[in-house]
Protein backbone atom coordinates (compact mmCIF):
# COMPACT_ATOMS: atom_id res chain seq x y z
CA UNK A 1 0.00 0.00 0.00
CA UNK A 2 2.76 2.37 0.73
CA UNK A 3 4.64 1.80 -2.36
CA UNK A 4 1.13 2.77 -4.40
CA UNK A 5 0.61 6.04 -2.49
CA UNK A 6 4.24 6.76 -3.90
CA UNK A 7 3.09 6.46 -7.23
CA UNK A 8 2.09 9.71 -8.03
CA UNK A 9 0.43 8.83 -11.61
CA UNK A 10 -1.55 6.44 -9.82
CA UNK A 11 -2.93 8.41 -7.49
CA UNK A 12 -3.56 10.92 -9.79
CA UNK A 13 -5.45 8.25 -11.79
CA UNK A 14 -7.64 6.85 -8.97
CA UNK A 15 -8.46 10.12 -8.03
CA UNK A 16 -9.62 11.19 -11.45
CA UNK A 17 -11.73 7.70 -11.62
CA UNK A 18 -13.02 8.40 -8.06
CA UNK A 19 -14.41 12.36 -9.03
CA UNK A 20 -16.32 10.68 -12.45
CA UNK A 21 -17.34 7.77 -10.70
CA UNK A 22 -19.49 9.86 -8.10
CA UNK A 23 -20.68 12.10 -10.50
CA UNK A 24 -23.60 10.19 -10.69
CA UNK A 25 -24.69 11.55 -7.09
CA UNK A 26 -25.12 15.17 -8.63
CA UNK A 27 -27.41 16.57 -11.22
CA UNK A 28 -26.02 16.60 -14.90
CA UNK A 29 -28.82 18.76 -16.27
CA UNK A 30 -31.36 21.49 -14.95
CA UNK A 31 -33.49 24.29 -15.64
CA UNK A 32 -31.87 27.23 -14.98
CA UNK A 33 -32.00 28.63 -11.34
CA UNK A 34 -33.31 31.94 -12.96
CA UNK A 35 -36.52 29.90 -14.53
CA UNK A 36 -40.04 31.29 -13.56
CA UNK A 37 -42.18 28.57 -13.97
CA UNK A 38 -42.83 25.55 -11.64
CA UNK A 39 -42.56 22.34 -14.15
CA UNK A 40 -41.30 18.41 -13.10
CA UNK A 41 -38.46 17.34 -13.23
CA UNK A 42 -36.72 20.25 -12.84
CA UNK A 43 -33.43 18.48 -13.09
CA UNK A 44 -31.42 14.61 -13.78
CA UNK A 45 -29.29 13.24 -11.67
CA UNK A 46 -26.81 10.71 -12.98
CA UNK A 47 -27.73 7.79 -11.83
CA UNK A 48 -30.96 8.26 -13.28
CA UNK A 49 -29.38 8.24 -16.41
CA UNK A 50 -28.16 5.35 -18.61
CA UNK A 51 -24.81 7.59 -19.33
CA UNK A 52 -24.10 8.04 -15.60
CA UNK A 53 -24.86 4.38 -14.96
CA UNK A 54 -22.43 3.88 -17.84
CA UNK A 55 -19.97 6.43 -16.32
CA UNK A 56 -19.74 4.65 -12.53
CA UNK A 57 -19.23 0.86 -14.23
CA UNK A 58 -16.36 1.67 -16.50
CA UNK A 59 -14.68 4.01 -14.20
CA UNK A 60 -15.23 1.32 -11.22
CA UNK A 61 -13.52 -1.41 -13.75
CA UNK A 62 -10.80 1.19 -15.18
CA UNK A 63 -9.76 1.74 -11.26
CA UNK A 64 -9.81 -1.84 -10.94
CA UNK A 65 -7.17 -2.90 -13.05
CA UNK A 66 -5.11 0.10 -13.33
CA UNK A 67 -4.85 -1.33 -9.15
CA UNK A 68 -4.28 -4.94 -10.91
CA UNK A 69 -1.33 -3.32 -13.22
CA UNK A 70 0.33 -1.66 -11.10
CA UNK A 71 0.47 -4.21 -8.65
CA UNK A 72 1.45 -6.64 -11.75
CA UNK A 73 -1.75 -8.76 -10.51
CA UNK A 74 -2.28 -8.62 -14.94
CA UNK A 75 0.71 -9.57 -16.68
CA UNK A 76 1.87 -8.18 -19.90
CA UNK A 77 0.59 -11.01 -21.80
CA UNK A 78 -1.42 -11.33 -24.89
CA UNK A 79 -3.35 -13.73 -23.11
CA UNK A 80 -4.00 -11.19 -20.27
CA UNK A 81 -4.66 -8.47 -22.56
CA UNK A 82 -7.10 -10.20 -24.25
CA UNK A 83 -9.17 -11.20 -21.68
CA UNK A 84 -9.40 -7.53 -19.91
CA UNK A 85 -9.69 -5.87 -23.07
CA UNK A 86 -12.74 -8.30 -23.91
CA UNK A 87 -14.20 -7.43 -20.39
CA UNK A 88 -13.67 -3.87 -20.84
CA UNK A 89 -15.78 -4.03 -24.03
CA UNK A 90 -18.47 -6.38 -22.27
CA UNK A 91 -19.15 -3.91 -19.35
CA UNK A 92 -20.55 -0.43 -21.11
CA UNK A 93 -22.46 -2.93 -23.43
CA UNK A 94 -23.92 -5.76 -20.56
CA UNK A 95 -24.54 -2.07 -18.68
CA UNK A 96 -26.28 -0.36 -21.88
CA UNK A 97 -28.60 -4.12 -22.13
CA UNK A 98 -29.18 -4.21 -17.97
CA UNK A 99 -30.54 -0.63 -17.81
CA UNK A 100 -32.64 -0.81 -20.73
CA UNK A 101 -30.82 2.30 -22.23
CA UNK A 102 -32.75 4.12 -24.83
CA UNK A 103 -31.44 4.58 -28.35
CA UNK A 104 -28.90 6.54 -29.27
CA UNK A 105 -28.63 9.07 -32.31
CA UNK A 106 -24.20 9.61 -32.73
CA UNK A 107 -25.74 13.28 -34.95
CA UNK A 108 -22.61 14.32 -36.56
CA UNK A 109 -20.69 14.96 -33.79
CA UNK A 110 -20.38 11.36 -32.98
CA UNK A 111 -20.06 10.01 -36.23
CA UNK A 112 -17.04 11.93 -36.64
CA UNK A 113 -15.42 10.72 -33.91
CA UNK A 114 -16.30 6.92 -34.01
CA UNK A 115 -15.23 7.51 -37.73
CA UNK A 116 -11.51 8.86 -36.38
CA UNK A 117 -11.23 5.85 -33.99
CA UNK A 118 -11.78 3.11 -36.98
CA UNK A 119 -9.73 4.80 -39.72
CA UNK A 120 -7.14 5.03 -36.74
CA UNK A 121 -7.57 1.06 -36.24
CA UNK A 122 -7.44 0.49 -39.54
CA UNK A 123 -4.90 2.38 -40.37
CA UNK A 124 -2.37 0.57 -37.86
CA UNK A 125 -3.66 -2.96 -39.03
CA UNK A 126 -2.92 -2.39 -42.76
CA UNK A 127 0.13 -0.53 -41.76
CA UNK A 128 1.61 -3.61 -39.80
CA UNK A 129 0.00 -6.30 -41.53
CA UNK A 130 -0.73 -5.59 -45.43
CA UNK A 131 1.96 -3.18 -46.38
CA UNK A 132 5.05 -5.08 -47.43
CA UNK A 133 8.16 -3.76 -45.47
CA UNK A 134 9.78 -3.06 -49.12
CA UNK A 135 7.64 0.02 -49.38
CA UNK A 136 9.30 2.63 -47.45
CA UNK A 137 9.71 6.63 -46.98
CA UNK A 138 7.69 8.91 -49.10
CA UNK A 139 5.57 6.18 -50.61
CA UNK A 140 4.99 5.00 -47.32
CA UNK A 141 3.66 7.93 -46.18
CA UNK A 142 1.97 8.63 -49.14
CA UNK A 143 -0.11 5.21 -49.19
CA UNK A 144 -0.74 5.62 -45.31
CA UNK A 145 -2.12 9.09 -45.92
CA UNK A 146 -4.45 8.19 -48.81
CA UNK A 147 -5.57 5.20 -46.88
CA UNK A 148 -6.25 7.73 -43.97
CA UNK A 149 -8.61 9.80 -46.21
CA UNK A 150 -10.29 7.05 -47.82
CA UNK A 151 -11.08 5.27 -45.22
CA UNK A 152 -12.26 8.12 -43.13
CA UNK A 153 -14.52 9.76 -45.91
CA UNK A 154 -16.23 5.95 -46.91
CA UNK A 155 -17.24 5.62 -43.00
CA UNK A 156 -18.23 9.48 -42.57
CA UNK A 157 -20.39 9.35 -46.10
CA UNK A 158 -21.26 5.79 -46.63
CA UNK A 159 -21.97 3.75 -43.86
CA UNK A 160 -21.25 4.96 -40.05
CA UNK A 161 -23.22 8.65 -41.13
CA UNK A 162 -26.29 7.14 -42.91
CA UNK A 163 -26.99 4.28 -40.32
CA UNK A 164 -25.91 6.00 -37.13
CA UNK A 165 -25.60 9.81 -38.18
CA UNK A 166 -29.79 10.87 -37.51
CA UNK A 167 -31.21 7.01 -36.76
CA UNK A 168 -31.48 5.95 -33.67
CA UNK A 169 -29.72 2.81 -32.66
CA UNK A 170 -29.66 0.69 -29.64
CA UNK A 171 -27.26 1.47 -27.13
CA UNK A 172 -25.67 -1.65 -26.81
CA UNK A 173 -24.85 -1.08 -30.38
CA UNK A 174 -22.91 1.88 -30.17
CA UNK A 175 -21.44 1.26 -27.21
CA UNK A 176 -20.28 -2.13 -28.65
CA UNK A 177 -18.69 -0.34 -31.23
CA UNK A 178 -16.65 2.12 -29.61
CA UNK A 179 -15.53 0.40 -27.28
CA UNK A 180 -14.65 -2.46 -29.54
CA UNK A 181 -12.43 -0.64 -31.74
CA UNK A 182 -10.47 0.82 -28.81
CA UNK A 183 -10.20 -2.57 -27.59
CA UNK A 184 -8.64 -3.36 -31.44
CA UNK A 185 -6.67 -0.29 -31.40
CA UNK A 186 -5.11 -0.85 -27.92
CA UNK A 187 -3.91 -4.91 -28.75
CA UNK A 188 -2.75 -3.97 -32.65
CA UNK A 189 -0.35 -1.86 -31.79
CA UNK A 190 2.93 -2.38 -30.94
CA UNK A 191 5.04 -3.51 -28.89
CA UNK A 192 2.28 -5.78 -27.21
CA UNK A 193 2.75 -5.90 -24.05
CA UNK A 194 1.76 -2.44 -23.49
CA UNK A 195 -1.41 -3.17 -24.74
CA UNK A 196 -3.55 -3.47 -21.22
CA UNK A 197 -2.10 0.18 -20.21
CA UNK A 198 -2.95 1.71 -23.84
CA UNK A 199 -6.41 0.29 -22.96
CA UNK A 200 -6.57 2.72 -19.92
CA UNK A 201 -5.90 5.35 -22.08
CA UNK A 202 -8.38 4.49 -24.55
CA UNK A 203 -10.78 3.55 -21.69
CA UNK A 204 -10.50 7.22 -19.71
CA UNK A 205 -10.36 9.08 -23.18
CA UNK A 206 -13.74 7.24 -24.71
CA UNK A 207 -15.58 7.83 -21.21
CA UNK A 208 -14.25 11.61 -20.93
CA UNK A 209 -15.32 12.10 -24.96
CA UNK A 210 -18.88 10.28 -24.05
CA UNK A 211 -19.23 13.15 -21.26
CA UNK A 212 -18.15 15.53 -23.19
CA UNK A 213 -20.99 15.05 -25.54
CA UNK A 214 -23.60 14.07 -24.08
CA UNK A 215 -25.17 16.94 -22.36
CA UNK A 216 -27.22 17.55 -25.86
CA UNK A 217 -28.51 14.65 -25.40
CA UNK A 218 -29.59 14.88 -21.48
CA UNK A 219 -30.97 17.70 -21.77
CA UNK A 220 -33.59 16.68 -24.56
CA UNK A 221 -34.06 13.84 -22.01
CA UNK A 222 -35.10 16.39 -19.39
CA UNK A 223 -37.24 18.32 -21.53
CA UNK A 224 -38.74 14.85 -23.09
CA UNK A 225 -39.34 13.82 -19.74
CA UNK A 226 -41.31 17.21 -18.62
CA UNK A 227 -43.64 17.18 -21.90
CA UNK A 228 -44.36 13.08 -21.04
CA UNK A 229 -45.23 13.95 -17.45
CA UNK A 230 -47.14 17.35 -17.81
CA UNK A 231 -48.02 17.98 -21.71
CA UNK A 232 -45.60 20.35 -21.40
CA UNK A 233 -41.97 21.29 -21.34
CA UNK A 234 -39.58 24.26 -20.77
CA UNK A 235 -37.64 25.39 -24.05
CA UNK A 236 -34.64 23.28 -24.55
CA UNK A 237 -32.22 27.01 -24.32
CA UNK A 238 -33.89 27.37 -20.90
CA UNK A 239 -31.91 23.50 -19.59
CA UNK A 240 -28.15 23.70 -19.21
CA UNK A 241 -25.14 20.88 -17.93
CA UNK A 242 -24.50 21.23 -14.47
CA UNK A 243 -21.92 19.82 -11.54
CA UNK A 244 -22.21 16.27 -12.51
CA UNK A 245 -21.25 16.58 -15.90
CA UNK A 246 -18.55 19.30 -15.08
CA UNK A 247 -17.22 16.60 -12.41
CA UNK A 248 -16.59 14.41 -15.26
CA UNK A 249 -14.94 16.54 -17.22
CA UNK A 250 -12.55 17.58 -14.54
CA UNK A 251 -12.09 13.85 -13.48
CA UNK A 252 -11.65 12.42 -16.97
CA UNK A 253 -8.69 15.41 -17.69
CA UNK A 254 -7.53 13.63 -14.11
CA UNK A 255 -7.70 10.00 -15.16
CA UNK A 256 -6.33 10.96 -18.11
CA UNK A 257 -3.11 12.40 -17.01
CA UNK A 258 -2.17 10.16 -14.93
CA UNK A 259 -2.84 6.92 -17.38
CA UNK A 260 -0.71 8.49 -19.52
CA UNK A 261 2.12 9.03 -17.29
CA UNK A 262 1.85 5.02 -15.90
CA UNK A 263 2.04 4.20 -19.52
CA UNK A 264 4.82 6.43 -20.04
CA UNK A 265 6.87 5.25 -16.87
CA UNK A 266 6.13 1.33 -18.02
CA UNK A 267 7.14 2.27 -21.49
CA UNK A 268 10.25 4.22 -20.30
CA UNK A 269 11.48 0.76 -17.74
CA UNK A 270 11.03 -1.60 -20.72
CA UNK A 271 12.96 0.22 -23.32
CA UNK A 272 15.76 0.76 -20.36
CA UNK A 273 15.80 -3.02 -19.69
CA UNK A 274 15.49 -4.00 -23.39
CA UNK A 275 18.69 -1.38 -23.88
CA UNK A 276 20.06 -3.27 -21.29
CA UNK A 277 19.56 -6.62 -22.87
CA UNK A 278 21.17 -5.71 -26.07
CA UNK A 279 23.95 -4.42 -24.48
CA UNK A 280 24.61 -8.04 -22.34
CA UNK A 281 24.20 -9.60 -25.28
CA UNK A 282 26.53 -7.45 -27.18
CA UNK A 283 28.75 -7.93 -24.70
CA UNK A 284 28.22 -11.42 -24.81
CA UNK A 285 28.98 -11.57 -28.38
CA UNK A 286 31.92 -9.68 -28.54
CA UNK A 287 33.59 -12.10 -25.48
CA UNK A 288 33.06 -14.90 -27.79
CA UNK A 289 34.55 -13.09 -30.83
CA UNK A 290 37.86 -12.44 -28.52
CA UNK A 291 38.25 -15.94 -26.90
CA UNK A 292 37.97 -17.33 -31.02
CA UNK A 293 40.24 -14.93 -32.16
CA UNK A 294 43.39 -15.97 -29.18
CA UNK A 295 42.38 -19.09 -29.66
Amino acid sequence: MSTLSRNRPYLLTMIGLAVMAQSVLWEYVRLKPDYRFVIEPWSIRGYQTTQGRVILAAAVWLAIVATLMVTMKIKETPAHSIVVIAISTLIPVVAAVIANAKDIVLGGMGVALVALLVTVVVNVVVARYALPDSIKGVARTGIRLALWIGTLLVLMLAVLGPVFGSRAAPAWVVFALVFGFIGALAITRPPERLAVWRMLINGVAALWIMTITMGASLRWDLVHEQFARFGVSAEIGDVQITSGILLCWFGGILAFAGTVSLWAKRRDLIAAKDRARHQQEAARESQHQLAETVA
